[in-house]
């Protein structure tokens, strides 16, 4: 098989041969993909015909997440159903698609033709129907070029997208399993996230139950990896039972910042577990020596989906004691039958009081009896063959994870945490910048060309949070370095908003700008979030008017599509309604602890910097002045400061105004 990068050189190859391109959008972790490969790729009649008839490019999404965006769209115009990957794109030489799909097998079934089928087909309506392909080619590419396309909207802007994305997303809850209705079922943890803040914000209960039961029933099903922490990518079932078994990095690192808020929230331990054992995987597997994380874990290994994972009940019960298997079978249901191809897979049916009180034992002891059949199961599990692990370390995903380990340190007082976070944004300086500009991918000591709109945004949030967890001035001076890589290279200058390619990046057949949430947060609606932040940390207004910009160029946007815009709306909540800021400064001790009393409870409305001792390397507007003994607060809202606080009951008095 003969594979070509996603290069000029490929592309003049193309246009030389007069032959379409077969373009394969994949990544390394993606089940089907290595399905596709092992049945297609590496069969050698196929390969014959695919380097006959076209131009083969290979392209990894997470390294070029801008190709795999516009021909997901193209594959969409095309079939009206949401792609995938692998995804199978066939193009004209010039880049323009023409046909498309996702997975092909190599025999025809299930309703799908085969991949040699297809193949000779776009082949022979290459060849024979030209003129064809060259007029619908004339109807497609004005769709995907205007798909970001969003006239603005005259007027103010109101709450009014804000009421109805919480009125969609409180239809859309499944009452009796948590999450969205519907089968497959991805976390949706920004939307969950944007309803958590905007159902504290309205005191809206019937969001709140959704928000709630959806974080519960997550940690205790078959989604979360019980005895080694972290999540898989999504339940193939409605129930959260069995997962697709893939771990990515950007799932886990917005789950752990969601499953902290939620614990903080809803005041339940079970939430504060999983966020904990999200933390422990990622620090204990997918940190590189230097401090940057991992892609992915596959979902496969030794030749099977989820073999890693799931048990035979054999193998369970002889490595337990009596105690420890009655306990740990009652509280993961094992009695139930096997769930996924004849095998366990764990998901809790019981909390521990219920299990204890179906065993007649203490809770206490029930709990010990549960946690050690965990342990002993962990230990055993380390000895089979792991999955693979997509060893690449990407800027946008470790932003989530930065961002994620941050937050729930401050929130969970883990200064071990902060530590992580703190070491992995400094490997990311250190190593994925070059001759000062930030890098999208870094493997082995060798960094991609490439950077995107969520490298900077999440690595800016990511900043932004840390600050938050740990004043450092460096930290701040990074944050503005990222903010004004936005302004540089990716601020449209015409209407507002950010692009999600750089101006001086390859040009493709269109560029993006988007506005909506996927699996990943909007771009743009984290930029305008963290660049208010910033303007209010550095007393720099320019960071808060092009985060204005964006909101008025989109605002559209999310009165159209208000559910598709989550990221969005939580950024246009906070230009509504501005948070209340508040410095402290003194006693490091005494500054930790006023901190943690003021988000004992959650407060999506209220942040809080501890500022350092030492103004050296900080902004004029943060030289706060130090109080000889104690703490003293400054308490910034709607865009004035109140009079300086040295004494707590006026400062909890000053905030319940």
């Amino acid at each position: 098989m003969h594979w070509q990068p996603w290069n000029n050189e490929a592309l003049v190859l193309a246009r030389n041969e007069d032959k379409p391109i077969l373009l394969s959008v994949g990544y390394a972790a993606c089940h089907w993909c290595h399905v596709m490969a092992h049945e297609s790729f590496e069969d050698e009649e196929t390969a014959a015909l695919m380097n006959r008839y076209f131009i083969n490019i290979k392209v990894d999404r997470e390294e070029r997440p801008d190709i795999d965006r516009i021909y997901q769209a193209a594959h969409y115009v095309f079939t009206r159903r949401a792609g995938g990957w692998p995804l199978t794109i066939f193009l004209a030489p010039t880049g323009e698609p023409f046909f498309g799909g996702t997975y092909f097998p190599k025999n025809s079934g299930r309703g799908l033709p085969s991949f040699t089928e297809v193949m000779q087909k776009v082949s022979v309506a290459w060849r024979d129907r030209r003129d064809d392909i060259n007029k619908q080619n004339a109807q497609v590419l004005p769709l995907l070029r205007n798909i970001d396309s969003h006239p603005p909207v005259d007027g103010e802007m109101s709450a009014r997208p804000l009421a109805a994305a919480a009125a969609a997303f409180s239809d859309m809850f499944d009452r009796d399993n948590g999450g969205f209705k519907g089968a497959p079922k991805f976390p949706h943890p920004v939307e969950l996230a944007f309803c958590l803040e905007e159902g504290i914000r309205t005191g809206d209960e019937f969001v709140l139950s959704g928000v709630r039961l959806s974080l519960e029933k997550i940690a205790a099903g078959g989604m979360c990896d019980h005895l080694g922490g972290g999540f898989f990518r999504y339940s193939v079932d409605d129930c959260w039972a069995i997962p697709h078994f893939e771990k990515m990095l950007y799932d886990n690192g917005l789950l752990l910042a969601l499953f902290a808020d939620g614990a903080r929230a809803f005041s339940l331990p079970a939430l504060a577990t999983a966020a904990t054992g999200v933390a422990q995987w990622v620090l204990r597997e997918m940190q590189h020596r230097g401090g940057g994380f991992y892609s992915s874990l596959d979902a496969d290994s030794e030749g099977g989906e989820g073999t890693f994972y799931a048990w035979e009940l054999t193998d369970i019960e002889k490595r337990l004691t009596a105690a420890e298997y009655a306990a740990f079978s009652s509280h993961f249901g094992l009695a139930a039958g096997a769930n996924f191809e004849g095998l366990w897979h764990l998901a809790r049916r019981q909390t521990v009081a219920q299990t204890a009180a179906a065993l007649k034992i203490a809770s206490i002891a029930c709990d010990m009896q549960i946690e050690s059949a965990m342990r002993k199961l962990f230990e055993a599990r380390t000895l089979r063959v792991r999955p693979a692990t997509d060893d690449k370390i990407l800027a946008a995903w470790n932003g989530l994870l930065i961002r994620g380990l941050a937050r729930a340190g401050r929130l969970m007082q883990r200064p071990d945490w902060i530590l992580a976070a703190s070491e992995a944004l400094a490997f990311i300086h250190r190593e994925m910048m070059v001759n000062g500009r930030l890098r999208a991918v870094w493997r082995e000591g060798q960094c991609g060309d490439s950077v995107f709109l969520d490298d900077c945004v999440f690595l800016l949030d990511a900043a932004l949070e840390l600050l938050r967890a740990e004043f450092s001035p460096a930290v701040l001076t990074f944050a503005c370095d990222m903010a004004a890589e936005l302004q540089t290279h990716f601020e449209d200058v015409d209407v507002g908003g950010f692009f999600f390619t750089p101006v001086d990046g390859e040009i493709l057949i269109r560029r993006l700008k988007p506005v909506d949430d996927n699996a990943i947060p909007c771009g743009n609606g984290v930029a305008v979030r963290a660049l208010s932040i910033l303007s209010w940390l550095t007393g720099e207004p320019q960071w808060a008017t092009m985060g204005e910009r964006a909101l008025l160029a989109f605002y559209g946007a999310m009165e159209r599509q208000p559910a598709g815009c989550a990221s969005l709306l939580t950024a246009l909540r906070m230009y509504l309604t501005p948070p209340t800021v508040v410095f402290l400064t003194g006693e490091a001790a005494v500054c930790a602890r006023w901190r943690n009393e003021l988000e004992n409870e959650y407060n999506p409305d209220l942040i809080i910097f501890i500022l350092p001792l030492s103004t050296d390397g900080l902004p004029k507007c943060l030289h706060k002045p130090v109080p000889e003994i104690g703490v003293r607060a400054y308490v910034c809202e709607q865009f004035a400061c109140r009079l300086p606080v040295d004494d707590w009951d006026e400062l909890k008095t000053l905030l319940n105004e």
